[in-house]
């Protein structure tokens, strides 16, 4: 009951206020912008795929910035020749910074200049704290939560690696977090997650939330702990997960091993060394790359974002307070 006390008492001081992610449209073209880890970006702008011209994402740094694998065009009307909008979507995913050109052309016309461009440079600033805490339903599936304290924001990680990041709401009691569609709340140590009216999830704490600060992250060498690599068959069994176009599924067991089937039908057996109680967990960041993280305690994780596409790793670092090699070794 204590803990649960002060789990909630803790959220209820360090979230005052409400934080939403940030909408651009095509007159913020030339701006300079930062973003904090996880915050998303979306960007509209009008244009008309009748006449032939569409907008497109020219280049951005997919390692800081990873975008939808498609713009959502939506029509001003049902009229035929009308025009509507294109909102591209994009998530922070590390500290860095990156130009976002988008242009306005004829797929097919090579060589010529777009008619219209929209530019842009983000700056991701890395989030400094952070607390975490998992639950435990009755069923035994869990779902972890994290707490952005600068931001007001919360990352909820669903027991079938689906991962939804939501603002703070206005909340009677507890903490709240909700976009309009789905929503965190939490109340005396109760964890619950809800699509729309539905629950999805409801669990209480299984162990003490941790507070992390002044966190450093680098990239990393003598621990390339990740291995992949291809094999005949499933080797594991657990939920699956397909990529948002669908053309590739993931499958984890909830060790130290994940696997991906391919649209072509090859299997990727990615895994790392058993650690105690720390299994690997990984889900889509969009249709082509996979997050995955693995924490040896409260202060030491590893990270990696894998392109399925280019078979080959885009990133990988350590987040530590000076104590990883310890970790690793032990």
């Amino acid at each position: 009951m204590k803990l649960r006390y002060l789990s909630t008492l803790l959220l209820l001081l360090l979230f005052p206020s409400i934080s939403h992610p940030l909408e651009l449209t095509g007159k913020e073209s030339g701006r300079s912008i930062s973003l904090p880890v996880g915050e998303p970006l979306s960007i509209t702008l009008a244009g008309n795929p009748t006449t032939g011209y569409i907008w497109e994402l020219a280049e951005v740094e997919r390692t800081v910035l990873a975008p939808d694998p498609e713009p959502l065009y939506v029509p001003d009307s049902s009229l035929t020749g009308a025009g509507g909008r294109y909102t591209f979507r994009l998530f922070p995913l590390k500290a860095g910074s990156t130009a976002v050109k988008l242009e306005y052309r004829r797929p097919w016309e090579k060589g010529v200049a777009p008619v219209q461009r929209f530019d842009l440079t983000v700056t991701v600033l890395p989030s400094t704290r952070t607390t975490v805490a998992r639950y435990l339903s009755s069923a035994g599936k869990t779902a972890a939560a994290s707490f952005d304290l600068g931001r007001n924001l919360v990352t909820v990680t669903l027991s079938d690696g689906r991962c939804v990041t939501l603002p703070s709401a206005p909340s009677a009691s507890g903490a709240r977090y909700s976009d309009g569609r789905e929503s965190f709340w939490e109340h005396q140590g109760v964890g619950r997650f809800f699509k729309g009216e539905k629950l999805i999830f409801e669990g209480a704490v299984a162990e003490e939330a941790q507070t992390i600060s002044r966190l450093r992250f680098r990239s990393f060498d003598q621990a390339d702990i990740l291995k992949v690599r291809v094999v005949g068959k499933s080797t594991i069994h657990g939920e699956e997960t397909l990529s948002p176009d669908g053309g590739h599924s993931l499958r984890s067991g909830g060790g130290n091993v994940v696997e991906v089937t391919l649209a072509d039908g090859k299997i990727l057996h990615l895994s790392v060394p058993e650690f105690p109680n720390r299994p690997l967990s990984c889900h889509w960041i969009n249709a082509k790359l996979l997050y995955l993280e693995l924490w040896f305690n409260p202060h030491n994780a590893a990270f990696w974002i894998y392109d399925l596409e280019r078979r080959g790793l885009l990133t990988k670092e350590l987040m530590d307070d000076g104590q990883l090699q310890d970790a690793i070794t032990r």
